[in-house]
């Protein structure tokens, strides 16, 4: 890691020496299509009309390079039209130059291309690549594909990482004051919010207002309406849902928008966790999803520092509940308290209403947690602690067993016993 953090303050402090057209540097404007990049992501994007490859660090940009894209002008359709597709994609695998005819110089980048949006719009052909070149740039030249000299191409590698580093070739870049962009960033961010409550609400209604009625699950053939069904059958059997995604990477290009995030779904004794892409369009200019895809870690492993930084997110939200919740059981506080247990929790107010009435008995409570193991099973959360009870006239050291699922961000108990030590299992005492 830190050999790669050189690599890019070299390149970056080369970026500053190249010909940059102005265009990028206008007081408070940023290009449209970079709606929500964190600084510290890089994004690449393809100027067709200015024949101008730009590297992106969030909305500021660090470097330009001249490019070459397809020498027949508009948004690639079929194969063999020799146009350049619009739109944003990433590269998935590399392929060295000594492999490849001189045309393609130092090193290709296959870009997938024909990504799930061209499959909906029964676009073709393939083999769209980020290459190298042995001659000049002079004009528009290639197959469809990008072209760099040898050189910049070496200079770019650095920030390319498969399926994590966007790719957006557009016609042209448009630029727009910089409060709009977070204007659009914040409804996008709420959208997204919207779609996986619903989701893991398993309210159908709602999750299919998101959908455009012209949704198509490209890698397996349905529309909207086969699809929400497969959607109903998978969801009804369990009991417990919980989705927790990351903080999502929005990128636009002139017809659609990308939304990327990790994302951890379980239900019951089931979970996964790998990167979501939900492509996107507008209809009565709210955004609806039109095509989305699944990817897993071992397929897109640059994204795995994410998963780590969500999970460690989520597990200090686990603390911070567990903490709470512990004030309010010193306070004695049933209706507060009966908010931090699942509905389904068995017997849940005759249980608070027991424990209250216990309490009441204490004028001083103080209650400690200590050694706390945490692991996963599926939807639920396995908690596991030394934990010390002392009032003003009695006290306790035991073992606590709690098991609590999370659901639209917040975690719920559905279990919980106490194990004196030494003794035998128990109710919590």
């Amino acid at each position: 890691m830190k050999f790669k953090n050189c690599i890019h303050r070299l390149v970056l402090t080369f970026a500053f020496t190249l010909a940059v057209p102005g265009w990028l540097w206008a007081d408070g404007q940023v290009p449209d299509n970079l709606i929500k990049v964190p600084d510290g992501r890089y994004a690449v994007c393809v100027d067709k009309a200015a024949q101008r490859l730009t590297i992106f660090n969030g909305r500021s940009a660090v470097a330009s390079f001249p490019c070459s894209t397809g020498m027949n002008p508009g948004d690639k359709r079929v194969e063999g039209d020799r146009r350049t597709p619009e739109g944003v994609y990433f590269f998935r695998k590399i392929i060295d130059g000594t492999s490849l005819p001189d045309l393609y110089g130092w090193r290709a980048y296959v870009l997938d291309y024909p990504n799930p949006v061209d499959r909906t719009k029964r676009k073709n052909g393939d083999g769209i690549w980020i290459h190298g070149r042995n001659i000049p740039i002079a004009e528009p030249d290639t197959k469809g594909c990008v072209s760099l000299n040898n050189e910049d191409l070496k200079r770019l590698a650095p920030y390319l990482h498969e399926f994590w580093t966007p790719i957006v070739t557009l016609d042209s870049i448009s630029m727009i004051e910089e409060t709009g962009l977070e204007k659009r960033a914040k409804a996008y961010q709420a959208f997204l919010d919207r779609w996986l409550h619903a989701w893991e609400s398993r309210d159908l209604d709602a999750y299919r207002a998101c959908y455009s009625p012209g949704y198509v699950d490209t890698s397996r053939g349905l529309n909207l309406d086969e699809y929400l069904e497969q959607k109903r059958q998978v969801l009804t059997p369990y009991r417990f849902v919980s989705i927790t995604a990351g903080q999502p990477l929005v990128i636009g290009a002139h017809h659609y928008e990308l939304a990327c995030f990790v994302m951890e779904f379980a239900a019951d004794s089931y979970q996964t966790t790998g990167v979501k892409f939900v492509y996107l369009t507008h209809l009565e200019g709210k955004p609806r999803i039109i095509n989305e895809r699944f990817l897993t870690l071992e397929e897109a492993p640059q994204w795995d520092g994410e998963v780590s930084r969500m999970q460690s997110q989520t597990r200090e939200r686990l603390l911070a509940f567990l903490q709470q919740w512990i004030h309010t059981w010193e306070a004695n506080d049933m209706g507060r308290m009966q908010g931090y247990y699942s509905a389904s929790y068995p017997d849940r107010e005759s249980y608070l209403a027991c424990k209250g009435q216990r309490l009441s008995n204490y004028s001083t409570i103080d209650v400690e947690l200590s050694d706390i193991s945490i692991s996963r099973s599926g939807a639920f959360w396995n908690v596991t602690a030394r934990q010390r009870f002392i009032a003003d006239t009695y006290q306790d050291l035991g073992i606590k067993h709690l098991r609590l699922v999370k659901t639209n961000g917040d975690f719920r108990i559905v279990q919980e016993t106490w194990e004196r030590l030494g003794g035998a299992l128990n109710d919590e005492s």
